[in-house]
């Protein structure tokens, strides 16, 4: 996409700066109340000054060597020269021991509940299970019986671990996305995709959206390649339905999945649309039944599954708006995702152009904000932050993928490493310290 207006990159800059101040500013101020943008309490005010100061020396020197930038993440193209099998192997095994080596020790209220639910389900029924997760839970119940036979795992170990494997399958999934998507920059994208706070959720999160973020990851991948007409909707109508048995809110996924039908229909392919439909009912279905055989009755998913506000009660579920609620999530929002203010500017100078692609996008990370913002956290927003870290994947991955799509933006360069190094300072500042908390 061509520069048509010749301030736009103003917005951007004041968009840096703004995070840049927020981040040094908020510590100092409460760093409970904006725990989006103070997680730089953590270091101290001098290693805070040196960290942005740091950002701003690579800003310097990007744009002082703009050739060498490009040759460092401008390499190739993808679509021509493809990755060995054995780097991405490695890609996944190098993931996996970041994750692990800097697991989270912050463990939430449900997190801290699991081992007494394993302790007392598993004897009974073999695996502890709700419809609300039912494969999430039941892998990770059936891991921790194996492991703990074998090995003497604890629960949150053994959490711990598969959740750090979902990372790493995460990240290969994610740069064979950004491959298909952009082209010479999928290094570009890929590192700001990595610099924002829902990375936090594979380090070792105890809870049950890691897998599920996975599959996530991996029906944005095979929607993407759908959308542009490479394969039909077939499979991620597959893949949307197993991450819905792993956990329901991949069902908030489903308008995105509704336009994939409907391209096809357009082109005359109902009985792909009709296989998809009944492929993905029978998987959603063949669990429900399965888990009904196993100790969990269908009878349950009404009366005992949160998402349908257990026997129907459903308002129970949606959050009454407040300045404070309302805030705290914008808190969040930022936290998971702190270029999340990109999307102003893309949409003020209509940088999301209305392409299959960007539609399909732009539907996933509505309908998942939607959830963000109406479905109620009941630990409270900070203890339920990785319940919606799901959210941030399609978002971000909207909005840095049309960012960089913007030719001739002055400062490009230097904006995108100011937002992605301050990005990157801020998460894992957070990261570091839940691991030695």
């Amino acid at each position: 996409m061509r520069l048509k207006h010749p301030a736009e990159h103003q917005l951007y800059v004041g968009i840096a700066a703004l995070m840049g101040a927020a981040y040094l500013v908020f510590p100092f101020v409460s760093h409970h109340r904006w725990f989006g943008v103070s997680e730089f309490w953590h270091l101290g005010p001098p290693v805070e000054f040196l960290g942005v100061a740091a950002v701003l020396l690579l800003v310097w020197w990007t744009g002082r060597h703009p050739d060498a930038f490009d040759a460092l993440l401008l390499r190739g193209d993808p679509r021509e020269n493809g990755i060995p099998w054995w780097r991405y192997l490695a890609l996944a095994v190098v993931s996996f021991l970041v994750f692990f080596l800097l697991r989270n020790r912050f463990i939430n209220l449900d997190g801290l509940a699991f081992p007494a639910k394993f302790r007392h389900d598993v004897p009974l029924r073999g695996a502890h299970v709700t419809h609300d997760e039912m494969w999430e839970l039941y892998l990770h119940s059936r891991f921790w019986v194996l492991t703990h036979r074998a090995l003497g795992w604890s629960v949150t170990l053994s959490y711990q671990v598969m959740s750090c494997a979902a990372g790493a399958g995460f990240v290969v999934l994610l740069v064979h996305l950004a491959r298909r998507m952009s082209g010479v920059r999928w290094r570009l994208l890929v590192l700001a995709l990595v610099s924002g706070g829902m990375m936090q959720l594979f380090f070792g999160d105890v809870e049950n959206y890691t897998v599920t973020s996975m599959l996530i990851t991996g029906y944005l991948l095979v929607g993407w390649l759908a959308a542009g007409g490479r394969i039909t909707s077939l499979a991620p109508s597959l893949v949307l339905a197993v991450a819905m048995t792993f956990h329901l809110l991949a069902g908030w996924l489903l308008p995105s999945l509704v336009f994939l039908f409907y391209q096809d229909w357009r082109q005359g392919r109902r009985a792909v649309v009709l296989a998809g439909v009944v492929g993905g009912l029978a998987i959603f279905g063949g669990t429900l039944l399965f888990f009904a055989a196993h100790g969990l009755p269908l009878r349950d998913f009404y009366y005992h599954s949160h998402a349908l506000g257990h026997g129907g009660h459903l308002f129970w579920n949606i959050a009454r708006p407040s300045p404070g609620y309302e805030a705290e999530m914008l808190n969040l929002l930022v936290l998971l995702f702190p270029g999340a203010l990109l999307v102003v500017p893309l949409l003020a100078w209509h940088r999301i152009q209305r392409e299959p692609g960007n539609i399909f996008l732009g539907l996933a990370s509505a309908f998942m904000l939607l959830f963000m913002f109406i479905w109620k956290a009941d630990m409270g927003v900070y203890q339920d932050w990785n319940l919606y870290a799901a959210v941030a994947i399609p978002l971000s991955v909207l909005c840095w993928y049309n960012f960089l799509r913007i030719d001739g933006l002055r400062y490009r360069r230097r904006i995108f490493v100011a937002l992605v190094g301050l990005s990157f300072l801020h998460t894992y500042t957070w990261i570091i310290s839940n691991h030695l908390l």
